[in-house]
């Protein structure tokens, strides 16, 4: 006969049992239009019986991004179907909250797999960090900031450098353009402009002093 103690264990493995915390998860499908995807728990549940409760689709899910002032401020990323995430889940039903209301839900469910957010990121094989550096990147171009204040964005064929100490560098490796209804160019001591041939097309005004070096006509 099953003593006391193991009896009050097994009600709070039946009780829970029901109790959804988070779990990793993957996209199926998701609308960026809505901010809702249908996603699926990775990992099948444990039943208090020591059965095994394969997982389901889950539906209407809101994404969980940076966000404030209302949305108008906001951080957000492209979604494919497989990208990995963390499923938490909530402590009430999340049906009411989602159309607007913030009263008491109708339902009085708790922590129920159908209520439950996707945080964006959490992989088996974790995600390649960088260890002194801030970095933003989308396959192959990024953003990075260094902690002496240096910003350097690039692709593989473009690069901006802006450091720390005032000096920006544009690198490219095909034609680079810079237009604009008026464009100023103004150095505190000098400009220079460096090139085999340069071209200048329209009318040339010139206010101060034109010294010529080299051979000329």
């Amino acid at each position: 006969m099953p003593d006391f103690t193991y009896t009050i264990q097994k009600i709070v493995e039946s009780i829970l049992s029901e109790v959804n915390t988070s779990t990793p998860g993957a996209i199926v499908s998701y609308d960026a239009v809505k901010n809702r995807a249908i996603v699926k728990p990775d990992i099948p549940k444990w039943l208090a019986d020591d059965d095994e409760l394969a997982t389901s689709k889950i539906v209407e899910v809101p994404v969980l991004w940076p966000a404030s002032s209302g949305g108008k401020t906001s951080f957000t990323m492209p979604l494919k179907s497989g990208n990995g995430g963390l499923l938490l889940f909530t402590q009430r039903s999340l049906e009411n909250w989602l159309s607007g209301s913030k009263e008491m839900p109708d339902d009085p469910r708790q922590f129920d797999i159908s209520d439950c957010v996707f945080i964006p990121g959490l992989q088996s094989s974790g995600v390649s960090a960088d260890p002194d550096d801030v970095v933003l990147k989308f396959d192959k171009s990024e953003l990075r900031i260094k902690e002496d204040g240096t910003v350097i964005i690039k692709t593989d064929q473009t690069e901006i450098k802006m450091t720390g100490d005032g000096k920006i560098d544009i690198t490219a490796q095909d034609k680079a353009s810079l237009n604009g209804v008026e464009v100023t160019v103004k150095g505190q001591f000098k400009a220079t402009i460096d090139a085999p041939s340069i071209t200048l097309a329209g009318n040339v005004h010139i206010l101060g002093d034109l010294t010529v070096d080299g051979d000329h006509p």
